[in-house]
């Protein structure tokens, strides 16, 4: 029944120092004193192959990308967490850049295209026969995208910076870099432990 006490409840005072010691206890497990920096690097090398290296805490789910010189793409049938169906190419986005865009999705809600902690194939792209017209552009240039990169229930990873190392050559590998200062993971721990906290403020008022 709403407003109902719970058993204990009438603790509150005895139980604030107890949540607040728990709660402090686990903020002093988490790098509280320098955010912990981490990246996602998307690599195309010259044969097309597509993989994401992963060094967040937190999978990726989903890659929304652009790209030029890139005439179609094949999922990598290995990768279980891919749904093929759900994925897509499209040769020319129609705005009369010649872009094309990819859209990779998981099987389902919380499955990762790409683990945390490693570099996972996502597929092949084919490509135009100059190597050096290649690129891959993050999926929200111009609002195209909600974002690039997504965690495994679909919910967007905004990065803090992002960098484009495009080839030199035509056997160098086109990579696109993501930073998240601090990464996902540890600012979701970090934002649950504030709510943990308030909520025990408010209650007990």
């Amino acid at each position: 029944m709403i407003g109902k006490r719970r058993p204990g409840a009438q603790n509150g005072p005895m139980r604030k120092p107890v949540l607040l010691g728990l709660v402090l206890g686990f903020l002093s497990l988490l790098p509280a004193a320098v955010p912990r920096a981490a990246i996602v690097e998307l690599l195309v090398d010259p044969s097309g192959a597509f993989t994401i290296q992963n060094s967040l805490s937190v999978g990726i789910g989903a890659v929304d990308l652009l790209a030029t010189g890139a005439t179609g793409f094949t999922p990598n049938p290995l990768n279980t967490g891919i749904s093929v169906l759900d994925s897509t190419f499209v040769g020319d986005i129609g705005d009369g850049s010649g872009r094309s865009a990819l859209v990779v999705n998981n099987v389902a809600g919380g499955v990762s295209i790409a683990a945390a902690g490693t570099t996972s194939l996502i597929g092949v792209f084919a490509r135009v026969g100059d190597p050096l017209a290649f690129s891959i552009i993050p999926g929200d240039v111009e609002g195209m995208f909600l974002a690039t990169l997504f965690d495994p229930s679909l919910n967007p990873l905004h990065p803090t910076s992002t960098e484009a190392f495009p080839p030199i050559c035509s056997e160098c590998t086109y990579r696109l870099t993501f930073t998240f200062v601090p990464e996902p993971a540890v600012a979701t721990a970090l934002a649950l432990a504030a709510l943990v906290l308030l909520g025990t403020r408010t209650r007990e008022r």
